[in-house]
């Protein structure tokens, strides 16, 4: 079976108190943050002993079967429902096709 490497997002996350979801939202490379696109609304995960939070691919759902190069556009949302501003991750490589595998193989006596 084909092994992939796992790929994840990663960022700092807000430093407000009442952060309870992040939103991802994945689109074409170069383009504008659009609040309006579709997102997946995920929990905020802990921060590593880095400070860093890391979301793996495999979790956003928007995500699956891509690709490529995407724009990664996170934000944090409190309490109250209030989104903050992006972080804005361009051209993200998403390398998630493992190659083709060896053909035409034998095992030879020299």
């Amino acid at each position: 079976m084909a092994q992939v490497k796992e790929v994840v997002i990663r960022f700092k996350q807000s430093e407000a108190t009442d952060v309870v979801k992040n939103r991802v939202y994945i689109h074409a490379p170069n383009q504008p943050f659009n609040a309006d696109n579709a997102f997946d609304e995920l929990d905020p995960p802990v921060a590593d002993e880095d400070g860093f939070s890391r979301i793996p691919l495999v979790n956003v759902p928007k995500a699956a079967g891509l690709d490529g190069s995407y724009d990664v556009d996170i934000t944090a949302v409190d309490d109250a429902g209030n989104e903050s501003d992006p972080l804005e991750i361009d051209n993200a490589n998403f390398d998630v096709t493992p190659p083709g595998a060896p053909t035409d193989g034998s095992v030879e006596r020299k």
